[in-house]
C-alpha cells in the first residue's frame, strides 16, 4: 500500500511539473531560495538542492554532524556531540530530542521558481522486521511574480534493530510569500507528531557482549529477541507554529531614461529608505509519555504525581 501511495504521487507531481512546463515562456528568470534571519525576517540566500550525489546521506543524521549519538533508527532520539555546534535548549526542551526530524525556524525556505516546482524524495532500506523509510515531499509555486505559495511534507518511519524500538514522525508545512515593490509578508503554519515507542534498553549486556553464556553455549542472537526493560512504553511530542513577518517600505521611485529619447521611461526600479516590520510567532507543543503495564513500574526509581 505504501508504495503504491509513494507511486501515484509520483505520477501526479509529474504531470503537474509538466504542465507548468508547456505553459510556461521557453525564457524564464533563474529560481532561487531563501531562508529568515530573526528578529526583523531578514534574507538569507539558500539552495535548492537537486542533486544525486550523496543523496543517502540525507537520510542518516550523520548528514547533520559527523558526531551524533543516536540509537541509530530514523525518527529517533539524538543529539550533536559537537559541543560548539550544539543549539541552546529550547523553550519547550522535551522536543530537543527529536529535533534533527522536527520543522523549524532554521531550516524554513521560501522559494522563487517562476514555474511550478515539485520535488519528491524516499529512501528505504533494512528487511521486513527492521525497515525504515523516509517520504519528503515539497511544492512551490508562483501565483504571481513576486507571490507564491508552497507545501512541505516528512515522514520518517523506522521499525529499529531492537524490540519496542520503533519510530516514527510525520510533519508537513504550508508557507507563502509577496516580495512586492512597498509591502513584503513570509508566512508559514508546520504541524508535527513525532511518536516512539520506549524500550529502558536491553535486560542484560551479556545479550550483545557474550550472548552464549546467557544462551547455553548459543553464540548467535536475532536482536529482535533480546529482551527490554519497557515492553508497553510510548513518548509523544507533538505541536504546531504559526509565523507571520510584515514589511512596509518607505522610499522613492528611481526612474531610468532611454539615452536617445530622454522623455521615454525604460525601467522604474523603487529604492526603499526606511520600513515598518511587525513580526508574529506563534507556538503550541505537547509531551506525553504514558506505560500500560503495571509489572514493569518498579523501573523507575521514583514516582511523582
Amino acid at each position: 500500500m505504501k508504495k503504491i501511495f509513494v507511486t501515484f504521487i509520483t505520477i501526479f507531481l509529474t504531470l503537474l511539473g509538466s504542465r507548468g512546463l508547456r505553459a510556461a515562456d521557453p525564457v524564464v528568470a533563474p529560481s532561487y531560495a531563501w531562508g529568515i534571519l530573526q528578529p526583523l525576517g531578514l534574507h538569507s540566500p539558500a539552495t535548492i538542492d537537486t542533486l544525486l550525489y550523496n543523496y543517502y546521506r540525507t537520510a542518516i543524521p550523520t548528514s547533520e554532524s559527523p558526531a551524533f549519538a543516536t540509537t541509530g533508527n530514523q525518527a529517533s532520539a539524538g543529539k550533536n556531540m559537537i559541543y560548539m555546534d550544539q543549539e541552546p535548549v529550547s523553550a519547550f526542551f522535551l522536543k530537543d530530542a527529536k529535533r534533527y526530524w522536527l520543522p523549524s525556524e532554521k531550516d524554513q525556505r521560501f522559494y522563487n521558481t517562476r514555474i511550478p516546482m515539485s520535488i519528491v524524495g524516499y529512501n528505504t532500506g533494512g528487511g521486513r522486521e527492521i525497515a525504515q523509510d523516509w517520504f519528503r515531499f515539497l511544492f512551490s509555486g508562483n501565483f504571481s511574480p513576486k507571490g507564491q505559495v508552497g507545501l512541505d511534507i516528512n515522514y520518517p518511519y523506522s521499525k529499529g534493530s531492537y524490540a519496542n524500538q520503533a519510530a516514527k514522525t510525520f510533519s508537513w508545512n504550508l508557507f507563502g510569500s509577496y516580495m512586492g515593490d512597498r509591502y513584503e509578508f513570509q508566512g508559514y503554519f508546520n504541524s508535527y507528531t513525532a511518536l516512539n515507542q520506549e524500550n529502558g534498553g536491553i535486560t542484560d549486556d551479556l545479550y550483545i557482549t557474550d550472548p552464549a553464556v546467557i544462551q547455553g553455549g548459543m553464540s548467535k542472537i536475532n536482536p529482535k529477541n533480546i529482551p527490554t526493560n519497557l515492553t508497553a512504553s510510548r513518548n509523544r511530542v507533538a505541536g504546531k507554529q504559526m509565523y507571520m513577518n510584515h514589511r512596509y517600505k518607505v522610499g522613492f521611485w528611481k526612474e531610468t531614461y532611454d539615452s536617445v529619447y530622454e522623455d521615454s521611461i525604460i525601467a522604474r526600479e523603487y529604492v526603499p529608505v526606511s520600513s515598518f516590520i511587525w513580526t508574529m510567532s506563534y507556538s503550541e507543543d505537547r509531551h506525553k509519555f504514558y506505560n500500560l503495564s503495571s509489572s514493569e513500574e518498579d523501573f523507575w526509581a521514583n514516582h511523582y504525581i
